[in-house]
C-alpha cells in the first residue's frame, strides 16, 4: 500500500507499523492525474442506455457492488462566527519569519567552514570591537528582508528563508563575511609563547597511538607494498563508481580498518576498465572483503530500483458481470476514481466461469513471482522494512480514458487499460458508506474466524527534516498496562518518496480490494540524534479513551515543545485477532491525523481512515534484521518466496503454511469484510425502517 499500511508508494508514504517491534506507516495521498478532459467535471454525462449501472455497496455477501460517493464536504473545522475583537496592532514581522513559523522548508542554506559555536569564537577573537556574530546575522535579515533560523552551537550550516533573490544576497553576504572572519582571525594571531594546559596522559596515549595507527595505515595503503592475494570486482556499467566512492567513504575506511590487524587495500580504479582491486594477506580476509563490497554494490543497485508496481483484476462473478465500465465517479476524500459496472450480461455462463478459474490462477502466480523478485532485490541496511497485506478501496489517481470519445470502456479495454498501462491506484480506507463504521470491530468480533483480541494504540510526530523533500518521524507504540499506558519502542526515521519497494494491488467489483506491500524507512542514525529529541520523546504522555476505538476522536497524546514545531500528529488505535488456527494476525486501525502547525491546530482530527491489514509476526522478526546489520553485511536468512512462505517449517516459527495458504488466507477476509460491511449496512436500515423512514440510500454517513 506506500502507508504499510500503505500510501503511495505513493502509499501517504506508508506508515509504520502493527506488531510490537514493528509501526504501520500510512498512505500519503497520491496526486490525481489523468489524461484528457474528466467528463464529469465537464457537465458530460455518459449514456448508459436501458441497463443498469451496478456499484459496490456490501449489501449482499453474494452480490457486492462497487457505490458511488455523494457526500457533500462539511464545514471547515476552523470557521466561526462572530466579529473578533479588535486588537492592538502587532509590530512588524518579517514575512520570511512567517515561512519558518509555518514549517515551510528553507528556500536556502550556507554550508559553514566549520560549526557555528567554532565561528562565533573566531569572530569574537579576531575583533573584539566587531558586533556580536548573532547581530550579524539580525543585520543581514534586515537588509535583505530574509530570516535565518538561529543556528545552535553544533550546527555546520545556516538556514534561511525567503525570496530566492533575497536568499541568494543573503547567502553571498553571509559567505563574504565568513570568509573576512577567518583572514582577520589568522592576521591577528599573537606570536608569543602561549601557556599550554596539562593533559590528561591515557588521553594523550590513546590519541597518539590512534594517531600513529592511522598514519601506518594509510602508509601501507600508499605504499609500493605487494600483497600475496589479490582480487578484484568488475564494476558495472550502469553505476558511478566516483558516485560510490563518495557516498561510501566512510563505509570504505570502516572495512580497511575492520582487517587492519592483517592488513588490507581497497582501490576503486576509476580509468580504463573500472574495478575495485583488494589486496591483502591471506585468503580469507580477501573473501570477506570482497563480500562485503559486493553487497554494498548490490545495495547501492536497489536503492536505484524503482518500486516493483503490479496491477491486478478479479474477474467479477457472472452475476455481476457487465460488458461495460465507467470511471467517472470521483471520491471527494481522495479525489480518486471508483470504477462502476453498465451495460450486458456475459453471453456464456459457462465459458465466463471457466475464464474466471483461469485468470484467478493467473494472478496468483504473478503475486507470487512479483514478491520473490522483490525480496532477492533487497539489499538495504538500517532501515525498518515491514511486509504487509492491506485491504481497502482502490481508487484510480492515473489513467487512460476511454477511446474514441467514449463515456465507458468494453470490459476488455478497462482490464488491459489497469494491468498493462501505466496505471496507478491508490489504496483508500475501507468501503463503509452505511452504518457506523465504529460498529464494525463488534461485528468482526462476533466471528468465530477472529480471536485473541488485542486492543493497542500508537502515535506518529511529524517535523520538517533538513534534508529537503524528507519527512523526520518519531513512531511510538503505546501498550495498556492496568489502568496505565507504556509507551515502548520508539523510533526515529527520516523518509522522503522512495520507501515503497512493492505494491501488488488487486482490484475487485464484489469485495474490499487488498494490496500486498513492502517498505523500507531509513532509520534515523543514532550519533545524529540530539539531546532534544531524546527530551521530546521521553515527555510524552497518553491518555487513554474510555471506549476504545469507538470513543470519539480528540487529542490524547501530550508532548513538549522542546523540539520545534510539529507538522503533523496521528493517533493510531488498532484492535489485532488471531485470524483462525493460523498464527496470521488480523489488524483493524483507526488512524485520526491532526494538523499541528502554528495557526492550524484545531481539537479534531483533519482527517480519520480505518484500514484493515494481515501479516505473520515471524516476517517482522525476519525484516528487522535490516536494521542491525552494518553497510555491506548480509542477513542470516535465504532471499526467497519461500522464506516468508514456507511449505512446511519443522522449527513452529509464525508463518503461513505455504504462499497457496496464505493467499487463500487473504481472500477469506476479503469475504468476511465484504459480509461484515454488509451486515453495517442493513443494520442502518432496520434502524431507518424502525424509525418510519424509506429511501434510496441519500444522504448515508460517508466515513
Amino acid at each position: 500500500m506506500s502507508d504499510h499500511e500503505g500510501e503511495g508508494l505513493d502509499l501517504e508514504r506508508w506508515e509504520v507499523a502493527s506488531l510490537p517491534g514493528g509501526s504501520i506507516y500510512s498512505y500519503a495521498a497520491s496526486d490525481v492525474f489523468h489524461q484528457g478532459v474528466v467528463p464529469g467535471e465537464t457537465g458530460l454525462q455518459p449514456t448508459l442506455g436501458p441497463h443498469t449501472s451496478h456499484r459496490r455497496n456490501f449489501q449482499d455477501r453474494d452480490l457486492l457492488l462497487r457505490t458511488t460517493i455523494r457526500s457533500p464536504r462539511g464545514p471547515h473545522p476552523l470557521q466561526s462566527s462572530g466579529v473578533p475583537a479588535r486588537a492592538p496592532e502587532a509590530p512588524f514581522r518579517n514575512p520570511s519569519e512567517h515561512l519558518f513559523e509555518n514549517g515551510h522548508p528553507p528556500t536556502g542554506e550556507l554550508q559553514l567552514t566549520a560549526t557555528w559555536r567554532s565561528l562565533q569564537t573566531v569572530a569574537l577573537r579576531a575583533d573584539r570591537s566587531a558586533p556580536h556574530p548573532l547581530l550579524k546575522l539580525k543585520e543581514f535579515m534586515g537588509k535583505f528582508g530574509t530570516f535565518i533560523r538561529k543556528p545552535e552551537h553544533q550546527d555546520g550550516k545556516l538556514l534561511i528563508w525567503g525570496e530566492l533573490k533575497d536568499v541568494a544576497a543573503t547567502q553571498a553576504a553571509l559567505a563574504e563575511w565568513q570568509q573576512l572572519v577567518y583572514k582577520s582571525f589568522a592576521s591577528s594571531k599573537p606570536t608569543s609563547w602561549a601557556k599550554s594546559h596539562a593533559l590528561d596522559g591515557r588521553a594523550e596515549h590513546r590519541l597518539e597511538r590512534q594517531t600513529q595507527q592511522k598514519a601506518f595505515t594509510d602508509y601501507l595503503r600508499q605504499a609500493d607494498y605487494d600483497y600475496p592475494v589479490q582480487c578484484a570486482l568488475l564494476w558495472p556499467k550502469d553505476m558511478d563508481i566516483e558516485e560510490f566512492e563518495k557516498l561510501n567513504q566512510e563505509v570504505l575506511d570502516q572495512l580497511r580498518s575492520t582487517f587492519s590487524d592483517s592488513f588490507c587495500r581497497i582501490t576503486l580504479k576509476h580509468s580504463d576498465l573500472q574495478h575495485i582491486l583488494i589486496e591483502a594477506n591471506n585468503e580469507r580476509d580477501a573473501l570477506q572483503i570482497m563480500s562485503r563490497l559486493r553487497n554494498l554494490i548490490k545495495e547501492s543497485i536497489s536503492q536505484r530500483d524503482e518500486l516493483a508496481m503490479v496491477n491486478l483484476v478479479h474477474l467479477p462473478d457472472y452475476e455481476i458481470y457487465r460488458d461495460r465500465v465507467g470511471l467517472q465517479d470521483k471520491d471527494p476524500r481522495t479525489e480518486s476514481y471508483l470504477p462502476t459496472l453498465h451495460g450486458n450480461q456475459a453471453p456464456d455462463e459457462e465459458g465466463w466461469t471457466k475464464e474466471r478459474r483461469v485468470t484467478h490462477a493467473g494472478n496468483r502466480k504473478k503475486i507470487k513471482k512479483v514478491i520473490d523478485t522483490s525480496i532477492k532485490r533487497l539489499r538495504i541496511s538500517q532501515q525498518h522494512v515491514r511486509l504487509r497485506a492491506v485491504f481497502g478501496e482502490l481508487g484510480f489517481t492515473l489513467f487512460q480514458k476511454p477511446a474514441d470519445g467514449e463515456d465507458t470502456y468494453n470490459f476488455q479495454d478497462f482490464y488491459s487499460m489497469v494491468t498493462k498501462g501505466r496505471t496507478k491506484l491508490h489504496l483508500n480506507g475501507l468501503p463503509v458508506r452505511q452504518g457506523d463504521i465504529t460498529d464494525l470491530p463488534d461485528i468482526l468480533d462476533s466471528m468465530e474466524a477472529f480471536s485473541d483480541r488485542i486492543e493497542t494504540y500508537g502515535a506518529f510526530f511529524d517535523f520538517s527534516a533538513q534534508m529537503a523533500n524528507t519527512t523526520l518521524r518519531l513512531d511510538a507504540v503505546i501498550y495498556p498496562n492496568g489502568d496505565q499506558f507504556d509507551i515502548y519502542e520508539q523510533r526515529w526515521i527520516e523518509f522522503g518518496d522512495k520507501v515503497s519497494k512493492l505494491q501488488v494491488s488487486l482490484f475487485n467489483f464484489e469485495r474490499p480490494d487488498f494490496q500486498i506491500t513492502m517498505d523500507a524507512f531509513p532509520l534515523y542514525p543514532e550519533e545524529r540524534i540530539k539531546p532534544q529529541m531524546l527530551e521530546f520523546q521521553n515527555n510524552l504522555s497518553f491518555e487513554g479513551p474510555p471506549n476504545g476505538i469507538k470513543s470519539t476522536p480528540r487529542r490524547r497524546v501530550k508532548y513538549s515543545l522542546v523540539l520545534g514545531h510539529v507538522q503533523t500528529m496521528s493517533e493510531l488505535t488498532v484492535i489485532k485477532w488471531r485470524f483462525k488456527n493460523t498464527h496470521g494476525i488480523f489488524e483493524l486501525r483507526r488512524k485520526d491525523v491532526y494538523d499541528e502547525a502554528p495557526g492550524l491546530r484545531s481539537p479534531g482530527p483533519k482527517e480519520t481512515r480505518w484500514h484493515a491489514l494481515y501479516y505473520y509476526p515471524e516476517w517482522d522478526n525476519l525484516m528487522g534484521q535490516f536494521a542491525t546489520v552494518k553497510p555491506g553485511e548480509d542477513i542470516t536468512w535465504t532471499k526467497s518466496v519461500a522464506t516468508f512462505f514456507p511449505e512446511s517449517d519443522k522449527m513452529g516459527r509464525a508463518l503461513p503454511q505455504g504462499f497457496k495458504n496464505f493467499i487463500t488466507e487473504v481472500e477469506e477476509i476479503q469475504d468476511l469484510l465484504a459480509e461484515a460491511i454488509g451486515k453495517l449496512a442493513k443494520g442502518k436500515q432496520k434502524a431507518a425502517q424502525a424509525s418510519g423512514f424509506h429511501g434510496n440510500g441519500a444522504g448515508d454517513d460517508t466515513i
